[in-house]
C-alpha cells in the first residue's frame, strides 16, 4: 500500500512540475503577445515617418515598372484606335496596324491623336499618375523631398509623444525574435501536454491568464469591435490569445 501511495505522490509531483513549466510558458507567451502588440501599435518617430515617405516613392516606382503601362503603350501605337485613323486604304481590309501614313498624319495632327497614343497612364488615374511620376523622376522627387522634410516642423501630439516606440529597424528585429520564440513556446507547450496526458493529468487552468483590470477593459473593447466587424481581423494581432479571448467573452464582454 505504501508503495502505491509513493507512486501516486511521485506522479503528483511530476504533474505539478509539468504544470508549473507549462504555466511559465503561458506567462511568457502572454508577455510576448503584449510586447508584440506594443511594438506594432506604438507611434513611429518623426525620422522613421520621413523614411517611410521616401520608401513609398520607391515602392510606387516599382509598382509602375511592374504594371503593363509601357506594354500597353507600345500596343496602342502598333494598333491605334481605328476610329482615330485617317488612312482607310490598306493592303488588306482587316489590318488596323500603324503604318507610315498614319504616323505622318498623327505627327502633323491631321488625324490620330498622337498625345493619346503615347499616354503613359491610361485613363489618367491619379494613383497611376503618381506611380508614373515616381518611376520616371524617382531620384529628383526624393532629393526635393529630403530638402523639404529637413525643414519640416510637423510633430506628434503631446499624448502620443510620450508613447513613441523604438526605431522601426529595432522593432522589426525584435518582432522577428518574438515570432521565433512564440513558435518554440507552442512546441514546448505541446510536449508538456503530451507528457501530462501520458501520466493521466491535465493543465487547463494553466492556459488562462487573468489580466489586470485596466488591460481587461481595453481588450474587451477590442473583442467587442471584432464582434461588430464580424471577426474581420484576428485577436492575436492585438496580443489576445484564444484562451484569453474566451475569458474576456465570459467574464468581461458578457
Amino acid at each position: 500500500m505504501e508503495n502505491i501511495q509513493s507512486l501516486i505522490d511521485q506522479r503528483n509531483q511530476i504533474a505539478t512540475k509539468l504544470r508549473q513549466q507549462k504555466s511559465a510558458l503561458v506567462n511568457e507567451r502572454e508577455s510576448l503577445f503584449a510586447e508584440r502588440h506594443a511594438l506594432n501599435t506604438a507611434p513611429v518617430g518623426v525620422e522613421d515617418a520621413k523614411g517611410f515617405i521616401l520608401e513609398m516613392i520607391g515602392r510606387q516606382a516599382e509598382a509602375y515598372s511592374a504594371a503593363p503601362a509601357i506594354e500597353q503603350l507600345l500596343q496602342r501605337v502598333l494598333y491605334p484606335p481605328s476610329h482615330k485613323l485617317g488612312v482607310t486604304h490598306r493592303p488588306w481590309p482587316a489590318s488596323s496596324a500603324m503604318n507610315l501614313a498614319d504616323m505622318d498624319q498623327a505627327i502633323t495632327g491631321r488625324s490620330y491623336d498622337f498625345a493619346e497614343g503615347v499616354q503613359l497612364v491610361p485613363g489618367q488615374d491619379v494613383y497611376a499618375l503618381n506611380a508614373a511620376l515616381c518611376y520616371f523622376f524617382q531620384d529628383t522627387i526624393k532629393e526635393r523631398l529630403r530638402e523639404q522634410l529637413a525643414t519640416c516642423t510637423a510633430a506628434h501630439l503631446a499624448e502620443d509623444e510620450r508613447h513613441i516606440g523604438p526605431a522601426l529597424q529595432v522593432r522589426r528585429e525584435r518582432l522577428a525574435q518574438i515570432g521565433s520564440r512564440l513558435g518554440q513556446i507552442d512546441q514546448e507547450r505541446a510536449r508538456l501536454d503530451r507528457d501530462l496526458h501520458a501520466i493521466g493529468a491535465t493543465a487547463q487552468a494553466a492556459d488562462l491568464i487573468q489580466p489586470r483590470e485596466q488591460d481587461a477593459k481595453r481588450d474587451a473593447l477590442i473583442i467587442a469591435r471584432m464582434k461588430e466587424k464580424g471577426g474581420g481581423y484576428q485577436a492575436a494581432e492585438y496580443g489576445i490569445t484564444p484562451d484569453y479571448a474566451q475569458y474576456l467573452r465570459q467574464r468581461v464582454v458578457s
